[in-house]
């Protein structure tokens, strides 16, 4: 069984900011990594939900426009409860050197808006979470869930993955975990890319995202259907679209699975990938 005291899977966190590419992007990375995470656009709404959640860390983005950073520091270290979360500010006006003289208390990190990268800021949440635990592990960047068997290594090379995906933060976070589980694994960015990539690696599975450049995934998935050689390649679609008529067009061109990102974890994923190993 995996230790997972230091992950950020099962973690909860709050973050809010008035960036919303940030504050999407930074949701998405965590819940995909199977934390709970409550999101806002507004200072007023992140501080109820820090003093109703008491997360594991909050992450604040300082572009908010409905209170004044000094008066939402000020909240956070007047309440007992909220003061020695671990916070992580990504600021955009002041210097680290300006906040940090209105902590009294507690655990701050810094990242500088313009330079802001979602890789980045997840990495610095669970070297957060380790030294909170402080039990001297030197993993980084695991987001590996509970598991009680680990995958024999036969199933695990018999699989060749093709993941046919276009967002680099979900392509930089599937290859950390598709490395550590040792998946023979290759990205395609674009759909009119994807069926000559198919063909030349010959993966035993594909994950097919459907809003992509060049070609969309029904495209690609209708057009591996119509070739002899590969048309029961299993293809799982991994998409946020979500709604029925897309479902139906995609069973009647034989997909195998139909997972939507914002409500599927890793761990759900790799299974499901090391299924067609079996």
């Amino acid at each position: 069984m995996i230790d997972n005291k230091d992950k950020v899977y099962g973690k909860s966190f709050v973050i809010f900011g008035g960036d919303v590419q940030i504050i999407n992007s930074v949701e998405r990375m965590l819940l995909f990594a199977g934390a709970t995470v409550q999101a806002a656009t507004t200072a007023r709404e992140g501080l109820s939900s820090i003093k109703s959640v008491h997360p594991d860390a909050i992450i604040i983005d300082d572009t908010v426009s409905d209170m004044e950073m000094d008066e939402v520091i000020a909240d956070l270290q007047a309440d007992e409860s909220s003061k020695l979360i671990p916070l992580i500010m990504i600021t955009s006006v002041r210097t680290s050197d300006d906040y940090k003289k209105m902590f009294l208390v507690g655990e701050q990190h810094y990242l500088v808006h313009t330079e802001f990268d979602a890789m980045t800021l997840v990495l610095l949440v669970e070297s957060i979470l380790r030294n909170k635990n402080n039990d001297g592990s030197t993993e980084i960047f695991d987001f590996s869930e509970e598991v009680i068997d680990e995958p024999h290594p036969a199933v695990v090379e018999t699989v060749r993955l093709l993941v046919v995906e276009d967002d680099p933060l979900l392509r930089n976070l599937l290859s950390i975990r598709l490395q550590k589980s040792g998946i023979t694994h290759q990205f395609c960015h674009a759909g009119d890319k994807a069926l000559e990539q198919i063909l030349d690696f010959k993966p035993t599975v594909v994950i097919l995202d459907l809003m992509l450049p060049g070609m969309n995934g029904m495209d690609v998935l209708d057009e591996v259907r119509k070739r002899d050689d590969i048309k029961d390649l299993p293809v799982i679609i991994f998409s946020n679209k979500d709604d029925d008529a897309e479902r139906m067009r995609a069973k009647s061109l034989g997909v195998d699975n139909f997972l939507v990102k914002a409500t599927t974890d890793l761990g759900t994923l790799i299974s499901l990938i090391l299924s067609y190993g079996k």
